[in-house]
């Protein structure tokens, strides 16, 4: 991105602002906020401050997840040599290791990157460390990037899409999850508990449901593969039932727990069947993309 930004007022919600950008061709906040949070560790350790803890408690439940992401790519990977970009605690590489990946994890926050053993930078200091140099002399390079929940939180995303495509091996693979943002199912929350456009965060510059996706990213050098699109719960059900989870972290815990408690009594076969039928309708209040370099 640049600061040549333009484009219609779409949403509003205290002093945030999202607009249509004419130039980026998505919604996104404008002003453009200050992103250094993350690399200062003030992300983990004021905004998302129980995130260690919850990973903990629900490790059974994202290694399901972790499992279903590498299904996804595994049939299309040009290597089994992963990157995942923005890696927190490391916990979806050390899984991809398990699964026989040579995975690697990049890491901004470097007090998260020196204790889960990951690279810590940006996604543009991994593409110059020595590290990253070895790497590529080791392996047949990099056959897929991972970026979950990553985009939504870039200044330009545009730029990380063409590190990706640089950095990526003939074919490679970008698998990547975002935030189901200006959905239909927001809109019926929205009205219901009566907080216009609630799903804004200062932290959340970037918003993109699955058909604006489907419109922005091969522009920029990736082809979508439709029938690999997975969506998540909805958790804005609880919302239309009356369950505001959005000002009760106790209460949104434990509807957390139902969720994962349904979802692990569920086989492999018949949770991604039921997360690949939600992709096909764009439904879900996240939604992981499978792309291929071009």
């Amino acid at each position: 991105m640049t600061n040549r930004h333009s484009g219609p007022i779409v949403a509003q919600h205290n002093n945030l602002k999202v607009i249509l950008c004419s130039e980026c061709g998505f919604r996104h906040l404008d002003p453009i906020p200050d992103t250094s949070l993350y690399e200062k560790g003030i992300y983990h350790s004021q905004i998302k401050p129980s995130m260690e803890s919850d990973y903990a408690e629900d490790h059974d439940w994202w290694n399901a997840i972790y499992s279903d992401w590498l299904w996804l790519v595994d049939k299309y990977a040009p290597s089994k040599t992963l990157l995942d970009v923005g890696a927190g605690t490391g916990e979806f590489v050390r899984f991809a290791r398990g699964a026989r990946w040579l995975a690697y994890g990049i890491e901004a926050d470097r007090r998260m990157a020196e204790r889960y053993n990951l690279f810590c930078g940006s996604y543009r200091d991994f593409h110059n460390t020595e590290d990253s140099i070895q790497i590529r002399a080791q392996v047949y390079g990099i056959g897929v990037i991972s970026a979950h929940w990553l985009m939504e939180h870039l200044a330009d995303p545009v730029d990380f899409l063409s590190w990706a495509h640089d950095v990526l091996t003939k074919n490679g693979i970008l698998l990547f999850t975002i935030p189901n943002d200006f959905s239909e199912i927001q809109y019926k929350a929205m009205l219901t508990i009566g907080k216009p456009y609630y799903w804004l965060h200062e932290t959340h510059i970037n918003y993109w449901n699955s058909f604006s996706v489907r419109d922005w990213l091969p522009k920029y050098g990736f082809n979508l593969i439709h029938s690999k699109t997975y969506g998540s719960w909805q958790p804005e059900r609880n919302l239309l039932l009356g369950r505001n989870y959005l000002e009760d972290h106790t209460l949104g815990r434990q509807l957390h727990r139902d969720r994962m408690a349904r979802e692990l009594k569920m086989t492999h076969a018949d949770r991604r069947r039921h997360m690949l039928a939600n992709g096909l309708m764009g439904v879900g209040r996240d939604l992981t993309f499978v792309a291929v370099k071009k």
